[in-house]
């Protein structure tokens, strides 16, 4: 279940030059946890949005919405 607001989190993360697994530790869940998340098997809890929001420098709504580049 690809959609543009994972889309927009595995853009980041490539941006950044992370890998899933680097990504999960700063957020300190599994990597399982967040590949699921990135592709859409699971929701974002609202405190992981805001860490991944932090973590990428970017508003929840360019990371989350529908916000083009």
């Amino acid at each position: 279940m690809k959609n543009k607001k994972r889309e927009n989190l595995r853009k980041q993360r490539k941006k950044n030059d992370l890998t899933q697994a680097q990504v999960a530790e700063k957020l300190g869940i599994s990597r399982v946890m967040y590949n699921q998340i990135e592709t859409g098997v699971k929701g974002v809890r609202l405190e992981l949005a805001f860490k991944l929001s932090s973590l990428f420098e970017k508003p929840l709504e360019e990371l989350f919405g529908e916000v083009e580049n």
